[in-house]
C-alpha cells in the first residue's frame, strides 16, 4: 500500500528569498531495527529558504505510526573568508515493521521553494532477534572532525573486546599520508566503556596528533590488528570455574573504519602581517640573559612557544633585525607535554658587530583562534640592547653599496688603443674604505693598474709574437714524437699552426687543400690521418690506426703554415 505523507515546518527568515535547499541527509535509527519495535527515519534538510518543505515517501513492509518536527538549527561559519549562515530543518518519522526481512523505502521526494529533490530508495534490514556486536573490533575516534588548516586533531585507535585477550599484534599501522603526524605515547591501561548499549573493555593501541596543510575531505587510515582471544561457550559447565575450559582460543584480523576529517581554509580577511601560521591559543616568552654587550661578543637569548599548533614545522620568528646584530645560529628543541600541547624553545645566537643602542620595544606575533574565528596578536617585550666598544655602527642592509672612482694616469707613450690620460673608471669599492685624504693608497693603486696595462699592451704589440708561435709548433711536434699520435696531440699541433681545433676533418682538409705549397702526398696523408683520428675518437676507440707518423709531412706543414 502506497502512503504519501506531507509535513509543514516552521518558517524561518533567511537572507535570500530565492535560496533553494542545498542538501538532504537521511538516516535510520537503529540501523537494523527489530520486528514489532518502532524505528526512526530522520531527515536533515540544509536550506536558506523561508518556505515549508513537502516530504513524501512510500514504505513497503512497514507502517508509519508517527511524525515529529524536531526543530531548526542555525549555524554561522567562515568559508573561504566569508561569513555564511545556514539552516538545518530536522524531521523524524516513526515506523514499525511486523515481520523480519527487508523494508524498502521508495519514492523519497522533498519539494521546497519550487525545487524538487529526489533521493534514492533505502533498504532497511528488520531483525527477528537482537543482533549481537562482535566480541572484538577496532575503532578510530577523533576529538574533532572539522578543523582548519594548521589546526591539530587527535586520533586514537582502540581495540574493543568482551572476552580475555591472549595476544594482540598490529599488522598494519595507519599511514596517514594526508597529514603531518605527531606520534603520541599515552597510557594504554584497559578501561570499561559502553558502546551501543553494551559493555566492553577497550585498550588504546595507537594514537597520533594530525595536522593538515590543505583544505578538503580527508580520511584517517584504518588500523589492522591480529587478535587472539578466548571465545566463550554458552553451555559450558566449566565457564564459571576459572579452569580455562569455558571457551576456545580464536584468532581473527580486525580493522577500523576510515575516519573522515574535513579541513577548512583559514579566513582570508584581517590576516596580520606578523601571523605565525599557528592555529590555537599560544603563549610566547622571550628571555635575554643580559642587555649589554661588547663588539664581537655573542648575543644569546631564548624564545619559548607553547600551544596546540604544528610546532614541528614552525620556524624561528624574526626578533632582532638591526644590522649591528648579525644572526649567527638558531637552534630549536621540541618537547611534547600532553596529547595536545607542545613547547618549542628557540636558542638564538647573534654577534654584536657595531657600536649601537637598540631601544626597548615590543615584537608582535599572531595566531588564529579556531573557537572565536579571529586572529589574536601577542606582543612580547624586547629589552633595551646596548653594544659598546670600538667599532662603527653598521648601516642598514637597504643602503646601496658605496661607489668609488679610481683615476688611472696612463703614460702618453701608448697608442690610441690605450685609455686616455686621466680617464676615470667607476667601480664598486670591494674591501677597502678609501677616504678622501688617502692619497698615498690611491697613488699605489694607480701605479699597479698602470703596470698591468703596460704588460697587456706589450703582449698585444709584441713584434716577436709570430716567432714565438713557431716555437709553439715545434713544442707540439716534439710532444707527438714523444707521446705518439692521438686526438689531443694532433689537434694541439694543428692549433699551433693556426688551424681551427673545432672544425671537422673535412673542413680541415679544405683548409689544407687551399695551401698550394703543400705537396699532394702530404695533403693525402693529413686527410687520411684526420679521418681515422675522428673515427677512433668519436665512433670506436678500439680501432687501430693505419696511418702512422710522417715526420716529413709534419715538417712541411709547419714551414707552410704562414701561407694558410
Amino acid at each position: 500500500m502506497k502512503v504519501i505523507l506531507f509535513l509543514f515546518c516552521a518558517v524561518l527568515s533567511c537572507f535570500s528569498s530565492k535560496a533553494l535547499a542545498q542538501e538532504v541527509e537521511i538516516e535510520v535509527n537503529p540501523k537494523e531495527p527489530l520486528v514489532g519495535e518502532t524505528f526512526s527515519l530522520n531527515l536533515k534538510i540544509k536550506t536558506n529558504t523561508n518556505q515549508d518543505p513537502d516530504i513524501s515517501f512510500n514504505p513497503h513492509g512497514a507502517e508509519v505510526v508517527g511524525k515529529q518536527d524536531q526543530g531548526v538549527s542555525v549555524r554561522t561559519l567562515f568559508i573561504n573568508g566569508r561569513l555564511i549562515t545556514s539552516k538545518e530543518l530536522n524531521f523524524s518519522y516513526e515506523l514499525i515493521a511486523q515481520r523480519a526481512g527487508v523494508v524498502r523505502i521508495n519514492d523519497i521526494v522533498i519539494e521546497v521553494d519550487g525545487q524538487t529533490i529526489k533521493k534514492p530508495g533505502l533498504n532497511i534490514n528488520i531483525l527477528k532477534e537482537p543482533k549481537q556486536l562482535p566480541p572484538v573490533f577496532a575503532l578510530a575516534i577523533a576529538d574533532k572532525n572539522n578543523i582548519f588548516i594548521g589546526e591539530g586533531v587527535t586520533v586514537r585507535y582502540y581495540l574493543y573486546y568482551k572476552t580475555g585477550l591472549a595476544a594482540t599484534d598490529i599488522k598494519d599501522f595507519p599511514k596517514l599520508t594526508r597529514f603531518f603526524k605527531r606520534f603520541l605515547q599515552e597510557n594504554n591501561h584497559p578501561e570499561r566503556v559502553e558502546y551501543e548499549g553494551e559493555v566492553y573493555e577497550r585498550s588504546l593501541v595507537y594514537s597520533a596528533r594530525l595536522f593538515a596543510d590543505k583544505e578538503g575531505k580527508f580520511f584517517a587510515d584504518p588500523i589492522t590488528l591480529r587478535v587472539q582471544y578466548q571465545e566463550r561457550l554458552r553451555q559450558s559447565p566449566f565457564g564459571s570455574l576459572g579452569l580455562g575450559f569455558g571457551g576456545k582460543l580464536t584468532q581473527r584480523t580486525v580493522s577500523s573504519k576510515p575516519l573522515e576529517i574535513v579541513v577548512k581554509k583559514l579566513p582570508a580577511e584581517n590576516v596580520p602581517a606578523h601571523f605565525t601560521g599557528l592555529v590555537g591559543k599560544h603563549s610566547f616568552d622571550l628571555n635575554f640573559t643580559k642587555n649589554k654587550f661588547l663588539v664581537n661578543e655573542p648575543v644569546e637569548f631564548k624564545l619559548k612557544v607553547t600551544g596546540p599548533g604544528n610546532l614541528e614545522n614552525f620556524d624561528a620568528p624574526k626578533i632582532i633585525q638591526d644590522p649591528n646584530f648579525e644572526e649567527f645560529e638558531t637552534n630549536a628543541d621540541l618537547n611534547i607535554e600532553t596529547d595536545v600541547t607542545a613547547t618549542k624553545v628557540f636558542d638564538y645566537t647573534f654577534l654584536a658587530r657595531g657600536k649601537t643602542s637598540l631601544k626597548a620595544g615590543q615584537v608582535p606575533l599572531s595566531y588564529f583562534n579556531p573557537e572565536t574565528l579571529q586572529y589574536v596578536t601577542v606582543n612580547i617585550n624586547q629589552p633595551e640592547l646596548i653594544i659598546e666598544g670600538d667599532g662603527q655602527p653598521i648601516p642598514p642592509k637597504e643602503t646601496p653599496p658605496a661607489q668609488a672612482e679610481l683615476t688611472l694616469k696612463v703614460p702618453e707613450i701608448f697608442n690610441s688603443k690605450a685609455p686616455k690620460v686621466g680617464q676615470k673608471l667607476s667601480a664598486v669599492a670591494p674591501i677597502f674604505d678609501f677616504k678622501a685624504n688617502d692619497k698615498i693608497i690611491i697613488r699605489w693603486v694607480n701605479l699597479v693598474l698602470s703596470f698591468l696595462l703596460l704588460i697587456s699592451m706589450f703582449y698585444i704589440f709584441n713584434p716577436w709574437r709570430e716567432k714565438s708561435g713557431l716555437k709553439r709548433s715545434e713544442v707540439a711536434l716534439k710532444k707527438i714524437q714523444k707521446q705518439g699520435l692521438n686526438y689531443q696531440t694532433l689537434h694541439e699541433f694543428l692549433d699551433s699552426v693556426s688551424l681551427d681545433l673545432h672544425q671537422t676533418s673535412y673542413q680541415n682538409w679544405e683548409i689544407l687543400t687551399q695551401n698550394t705549397s703543400l705537396s699532394e702526398p702530404s695533403k693525402r696523408y693529413f686527410k687520411n690521418l684526420l679521418d681515422e683520428m675522428e673515427k677512433k675518437e668519436f665512433y670506436d676507440k678500439k680501432i687501430s690506426m693505419k696511418t702512422g707518423f710522417d715526420k716529413k709531412a709534419f715538417a712541411e706543414l709547419t714551414s707552410a703554415s704562414k701561407t694558410i
